[in-house]
């Protein structure tokens, strides 16, 4: 899991936060990818522009059978089992053992602390929790 700040945060920030999630992508990984899968509730004017002035395509899970239309059927599957880890991740991070609920964060400073020491903790439950079972397998 790996966070970075985000400056557009709210109830709408997903309709129009791709340009800034695009230049962490680059800044991070280095080049910009040659598709997006996101879920409906990224769907909006100002993803749609950012994701074609860059000249990436475009892909949308939807409702129904075309869920992802146009895509290879490795591709689809590929980006459901994706999409489910990351689902994975944010309620692990939503869990109270972790500390960080949006309503309890009540500023954006509040929330990126929370969002990153959740993102920690949850990184070093893993680690501890693979580590020990690496160990009960050494005898």
């Amino acid at each position: 899991m790996i966070g970075a700040l985000c400056e557009k945060l709210g109830g709408d920030a997903d309709t129009g936060i791709m340009p800034e999630v695009l230049t962490h992508f680059e800044r991070i990984v280095g080049v910009l990818p040659k598709v997006v899968v996101y879920d409906r509730g990224g769907d909006g004017p100002t993803n749609h522009r950012a994701l074609e002035e860059k000249k990436i395509r475009n892909a949308i899970f939807r409702k129904g059978q075309e869920a992802l239309p146009g895509l290879g059927r490795n591709t689809v599957f590929t980006a459901r089992r994706e999409r489910a880890l990351s689902e994975a991740a944010i309620a692990t991070i939503k869990h109270s053992r972790y500390g960080f609920n949006r309503p309890r964060a009540r500023s954006s400073e509040g929330c990126i602390l929370k969002g990153h020491v959740a993102i920690l903790g949850a990184n070093v439950a893993r680690l501890a929790r693979d580590w020990r079972v690496a160990a009960a397998g050494v005898t």
